[in-house]
């Protein structure tokens, strides 16, 4: 099967800055693949961010849009490329939307960590 990252959509975000710098910084993501029913060619890894930085407070919903070249069976639903792969894929452009946005926002840039989502991705051999 061969796999494409076709888009990449912004769900939702909210940005508030603090009223004063604080000391504190959190940075928790969720990923989910989500798979569509009207189009069995298609899936996204949907992704829930919540940042607190010193300046600023960010919670995003963002999904990457991937598609394939057959129907995407249960088989393929259970293997690694959806829980593992796919998130492994999209999230530089969530991380990167996060910088950008930030800067223009004229806020300190946020940079995100990097993820190991094979941790993550709870995935049993």
């Amino acid at each position: 099967m061969n796999i494409k990252l076709d888009h990449n959509e912004l769900i939702t975000m909210t940005l508030e800055r603090a009223p004063e710098a604080r000391d504190t910084r959190s940075f928790n993501v969720n990923h989910e693949p989500v798979y569509h029913a009207e189009n069995q060619r298609l899936f996204s890894v949907l992704f829930d961010l919540s940042i607190q930085a010193p300046t600023v407070t960010i919670d995003i919903v963002y999904q990457s849009i991937f598609t394939c070249d057959e129907d995407i069976t249960q088989e393929f639903k259970e293997s690694y490329f959806p829980k593992v792969n796919a998130p492994a894929i999209a999230y530089p452009f969530l991380r990167a939307f996060v910088g950008t946005i930030t800067l223009n926002a004229g806020i300190e840039p946020v940079i995100l960590d990097t993820m190991n989502f094979t941790q993550k991705g709870d995935i049993k051999e």
